[in-house]
Parts: C-alpha cells; sequence; structure tokens
C-alpha cells in the first residue's frame, strides 16, 4: 500500500467525518439580517410548519406536503427586498418574488404524504397550494425541486 502524507489522511478524515453540504439544509444568503448561512434540516423544523394538500403537475392524485412556513424561513432570517433566487442542485434557478414569501401560503416542504420527498424532488421543494389557485404557470415555475439555496435581493 502507498505512503500517503499525515496531512492527507487527516484532510481524508476530516471530509469522512463531515456532515454531507447541505444535503438536507438550505443556504440562505443576500439581504437578510441573520447574515449568508446554512440552515439544517432541525433548524428548519424549528420554524412554524405547515400542510398544504393539492394536486400538483408532478405527482398523482392530492398529495399532502409538510414543510417550513415561506414566511416564517423569511422572518426568522430578517428577510427585506423584492425578490427570491431561489437554486435547485441541478443548477435550475428562478426569481420569486418576495410577496410570494410574505403573502402566499408557500412552503419549503420536505414532507410528501408523511414521508421524504421521493428522490429527486428533495429533500427540500418549493410547493404552492396549486388547487386553491396558485396553478397558473408563473407558480408551477416557481416551485423548485431539490432546492438548496436562496438568495434574497
Amino acid at each position: 500500500m502507498p505512503r500517503r502524507p499525515l496531512s492527507a489522511l487527516l484532510a481524508l478524515l476530516l471530509l469522512a467525518a463531515a456532515p454531507a453540504a447541505s444535503a438536507a439544509g438550505l443556504t440562505v444568503e443576500g439581504n437578510i439580517v441573520a447574515g449568508p448561512r446554512t440552515l439544517t434540516q432541525a433548524e428548519l423544523d424549528r420554524l412554524p410548519q405547515s400542510e398544504v394538500t393539492t394536486t400538483t403537475s408532478w405527482t398523482e392524485g392530492t398529495e399532502t406536503f409538510r414543510g417550513a412556513s415561506g414566511q416564517a424561513l423569511m422572518r426568522s432570517l430578517g428577510a427585506a427586498g423584492t425578490t427570491v433566487e431561489a437554486f435547485a442542485s441541478d443548477g435550475y434557478s428562478i426569481e420569486i418574488p418576495l410577496a410570494d414569501f410574505e403573502t402566499t401560503p408557500l412552503l419549503i416542504a420536505k414532507e410528501m404524504n408523511g414521508a421524504p420527498l421521493p428522490e429527486g424532488k428533495g429533500p427540500l421543494w418549493i410547493v404552492y397550494p396549486y388547487d386553491a389557485g396558485y396553478d397558473a404557470q408563473e407558480y408551477v415555475d416557481r416551485s423548485v425541486w431539490a432546492l438548496d439555496r436562496l438568495i434574497v435581493k
């Protein structure tokens, strides 16, 4: 077995021990009082939780989503501005009016029907109550799954 320098071995051990970067967290930066940070799933769970039961363009039938209230998230961070750019882990991004977080019952969903989100949709997904009048294409486009970062502008 080839010898590795001690520093390389230490680096490998630290990487192995470190939690996966935002595997179930959410990085939020930009115009927030709290400063740039990555919220863990436990921190998101401490925010007021809500449920939305709705059909979606991506699932079969009616589903119940559960997660942190978008409004509670932005208030907890002291967000100010006009837009929030949302990024998915696959590179998709879209600007969402900050007003959506303040006035619509959108969720940062982590569960669907009492279970973690399906592979490819989680660990976090911006979900609107589509059946309650949020079925226009603009809301569908803002429904970012595999959500991993928000920038408040």
